[in-house]
């Protein structure tokens, strides 16, 4: 503790005794004093000290500054100069961007303008540069958003009433945007179906679904739209309008579906704002937010200008380099600029790639589309036998089902590959996925390594040691990770019949007795027992329990439910029955039912390449849900019609039991008595006519 200076303490000079305090005091603080500028003067010789060291390493770092200015600093400034600050041109930097985006803009704007450089004439006066540039100063040059006077975000129109005048065969069956062929047959024929359209249904145009879906909303969503009165339209986005009319883009559009004609009185009306209908949270869009995004979406028309005129000025020399046509060099400069603006934007480039995205989605749908007109014969089946994932992923997509991206892509590369290199006539490929094979070599690879031993105890003979601690947790690993394996490779046996041949030969091998002679004296396979080949994967498992190895993954297969991808698949098959669709019927029409608050395990998936995953937390079932409700709600199918298609099933498979003929060519099939059942190489049963 620091004692008082003496400019601190007021001393009495009338108070006898204080006088001592205070010239102690007062020498105390001129020590302190004293000892406070030795410390000073000692920290600023250290302070020079360290001054001159710094000042001998500048000097020495001179040179290499000096070297490092000359190679490197120079000419990235002569490049600037070159460029003239061309990353200004759009004034789509965030801060002081106002004055000088304006001063660059009327700069870019003249340049070579009535000059003889008529490529970059053309540039300037290209609709699609001008208002790039306008809904750029718009943006981010100080002028404000929102076209002037603009209040509302386009207009409520109809379209599907009586006498509509522009009137489309789909939107006169009720039919929208985002329906699968098979459910448009469905609603052709007079269904009901959930994706039909109805009254008060809402079709967008292309810029109002840009802003739809930069705000997170989907279609099939439920919309809440402001008038300008107050009122209200609630309606769900089922469908899209043209991109233009008589030669003029449709932009605005909301169009109400109106066959009875009771949203007439709105015909017209202006919509202020939209929000997802229900969702409390979220603030209305209105104009203001509109207008920015089509701005935006001007601003990417203008970039994509600007590349398509770079493109068409660029060839390839002898060498195969790419040079530009020197009267193009302004063009690219400022297509250069835009684009290190965009990426720079974080609103641009998240809507630059949600462009890349749709237009990739919708490459990949007409090359499927493609496919599917012009395929040849047996194309399809030999392409499921092959690929049966990327089948399925094709599938769920054609029937508007949501698939993940990267998953649609994947899959229409491999159709892709396999229609540029399927020759008509081959037989259906019998490989099995990647995936496959390395759960095989991961169970191979378990039941291959021994189970560790303990040694026996040199002090007594009758006892055994325990086994080494490494080796056996080594073993145990192993076992664990070929049991996931199993459980895997059984639920791909569920969708794909090349699995389950194999899961079948590796875990319940056939017995096949001689069959009585064919044609031409060749012997036919006799008829699978019950007990032999024509087993589900269940019975399969069944038998395995006799194996102590097997436990761990018969308890990871209770949580399996692979039955819903199986009965996706088999529901769209127009004809024939399956073993294993038929074993999936019989679970839906057992009345095992949840109990009500009981915990149930959320059950592990496969999905279309083979990967396993689980569903997340566990759920609570707070009433009884039948085994055929919960089918029902996952495939979003009536449980009427689904309890019928499992009837058919469960009668087809249990016909099957009876009598199977297998591994038949046709003509032998054809040989068989009326009324026999034959198992083609696809897993279909047909009846012998």
């Amino acid at each position: 503790m620091s004692l008082p200076t003496i400019s601190s303490i007021p001393l009495p000079d009338s108070r006898a005794g204080l006088t001592t305090a205070g010239a102690f005091l007062s020498a105390y603080n001129e020590a302190s004093q004293l000892a406070m500028q030795q410390e000073q003067l000692a920290s600023d010789l250290q302070m020079r000290d360290h001054q001159m060291q710094r000042q001998d390493q500048l000097m020495r770092w001179e040179g290499e500054d000096r070297q490092y200015q000359n190679d490197v600093i120079r000419p990235l400034e002569e490049q600037k100069m070159r460029l003239g600050n061309a990353s200004e041109i759009l004034g789509l930097q965030q801060q002081g961007a106002d004055l000088r985006y304006r001063e660059e803009m009327t700069r870019a704007t003249s340049l070579r303008t009535g000059s003889d450089n008529a490529i970059y004439d053309s540039f300037n006066n290209d609709p699609r540069i001008r208002s790039g540039l306008e809904a750029g100063m718009r943006l981010f040059g100080g002028q404000g958003a929102g076209a002037p006077g603009a209040n509302s975000i386009g207009k409520a129109t109809r379209y599907g009433y009586a006498n509509d005048s522009t009137p489309d065969s789909n939107s006169r069956a009720g039919i929208g945007a985002w329906v699968s062929p098979q459910e448009q047959a469905r609603i052709k024929a007079g269904e009901d179906t959930p994706n039909r359209l109805r009254s008060g249904d809402l079709a967008l145009s292309p810029d109002v679904e840009r802003a739809m879906r930069m705000a997170g909303i989907k279609p099939g969503q439920t919309l809440a739209l402001q008038y300008a009165d107050g009122s209200e339209h609630v309606g769900r986005w089922m469908d899209r309008t043209a991109t233009s009319y008589q030669g003029k883009a449709l932009t605005g559009r909301f169009d109400i579906y109106d066959p009875d004609g009771s949203h007439a009185a709105r015909d017209g009306h202006p919509v202020v704002s939209f929000k997802r209908a229900g969702d409390d949270t979220a603030a209305p869009i209105g104009a203001s937010q509109v207008q920015t995004m089509r701005d935006a979406e001007s601003v990417l028309d203008a970039y994509e200008a600007a590349t398509e005129y770079v493109q068409k000025f660029t060839r390839q020399d002898s060498r195969g380099n790419l040079v530009l046509d020197p009267r193009a060099q302004p063009i690219a400069e400022q297509a250069l600029a835009m684009e290190t603006a965009i990426k720079a934007n974080p609103m641009l480039s998240g809507m630059a790639q949600q462009r890349v995205n749709q237009r990739q989605e919708e490459a990949a749908q007409k090359a499927v589309s493609s496919i599917m007109t012009f395929h040849q014969p047996g194309q399809f089946e030999d392409f499921r036998a092959r690929q049966p994932g990327a089948f399925h992923v094709l599938q769920r997509w054609d029937m508007g089902q949501d698939v993940p991206r990267e998953h649609k892509m994947q899959a229409v590369q491999m159709l892709q590959a396999h229609a540029a290199n399927y020759k008509p006539g081959q037989n259906a490929a019998k490989a099995l996925p990647a995936s496959a094979l390395t759960m095989l070599q991961t169970i191979g690879k378990a039941q291959a390594m021994p189970r560790p031993q303990g040694k026996q105890d040199p002090s007594d003979p009758k006892k055994v040691m325990e086994p080494d601690a490494k080796a056996m947790a080594e073993w145990e690993a192993a076992q664990a990770e070929a049991a996931g394996a199993g459980t895997a490779l059984a639920a791909m046996a569920m969708y794909d019949p090349s699995v389950a041949e194999v899961y079948q030969r590796v875990f319940a091998p056939k017995k096949q007795q001689p069959g009585p002679k064919g044609p031409e004296g060749n012997q036919t396979p006799a008829p699978a027992t019950s007990d032999d080949s024509g087993l589900t994967v269940d019975e399969l498992l069944d038998r395995k329990k006799k194996s102590a190895e097997a436990q761990l993954e018969l308890a990871k297969m209770d949580d399996v439910t692979a039955s819903v991808n199986t009965l996706a698949a088999e529901l769209s098959k127009e004809h024939g029955v399956t073993v294993q669709a038929a074993n999936v019927a019989n679970e839906i029409l057992k009345d095992h039912n949840k109990p009500s608050g009981r915990k149930a395990k959320a059950p592990l998936h496969v999905d279309e390449f083979g990967r396993t995953y689980g569903e997340g937390a566990e759920t609570a079932y707070d009433e009884m849900i039948p085994a055929s409700q919960f089918y029902a709600e996952k495939l979003k199918l009536p449980v009427d019609e689904l309890k019928r298609w499992a009837k058919a099933q469960q009668k087809g498979a249990s016909a099957s039991k009876k009598e199977i003929h297998r591994g038949l060519t046709p003509e032998q099939a054809r040989m068989l008595p009326s009324g026999s059942l034959v198992e083609d190489q696809n897993g279909v049963l047909r009846t012998v006519p």
